[in-house]
C-alpha cells in the first residue's frame, strides 16, 4: 500500500540509455557544467550499475551488502536492511551472478567495491 507523503517511482531506461551510460562510466570522466567528476574505479561503477539494473536493488542495499547475506549457489541475495524495514530475497540473473561472484572472491584480498567492503583505493 502507498502511503499519501511517498512517491512512487516506475523508471525504466529508455532505448539507447544504458549504452551511453556505460560509454560515461568506461571512458572514466562525467562531464559536468563546471568541472568534471573522474571515476576513480570504473569497474566497480559500471558492476555496481549492472547489478542495480538486473537486481531492482536500492544502491544502498547493494552498498552494504556483506558476505554472509550473498547466496552464490542458491543465486539470491538476503537483504536484511531496506528501506522500508523488511527482509526479502532478492533473486540473482545470470548476469548479476558473476559480479556477485567476483566481489565475494575479491574479499579475502579486501579489493572489493561492493557489500560495504573497501575499494581499491582504499575508499568506502
Amino acid at each position: 500500500m502507498l502511503i499519501s507523503n511517498e512517491v512512487q517511482r516506475d523508471r525504466r531506461l529508455h532505448e539507447g540509455e544504458f549504452e551511453k551510460i556505460l560509454e560515461v562510466i568506461r571512458g572514466g570522466v562525467l562531464k559536468r557544467r563546471f568541472r568534471p567528476y573522474h571515476i576513480e574505479d570504473a569497474q566497480a561503477v559500471e558492476d555496481l550499475f549492472i547489478l542495480a539494473l538486473e537486481t531492482a536493488m536500492r544502491m544502498s542495499e547493494i552498498y552494504t551488502l556483506g558476505k554472509n547475506q550473498v547466496m552464490v549457489g542458491k543465486a539470491t541475495v538476503s537483504l536484511t536492511k531496506t528501506k522500508n524495514g523488511d527482509k526479502r530475497q532478492v533473486p540473482l540473473s545470470s548476469v548479476a551472478v558473476p559480479i556477485i561472484e567476483r566481489c565475494v572472491g575479491s574479499v579475502r584480498e579486501q579489493n572489493c567495491s561492493h557489500g560495504g567492503m573497501r575499494t581499491r583505493t582504499g575508499r568506502r
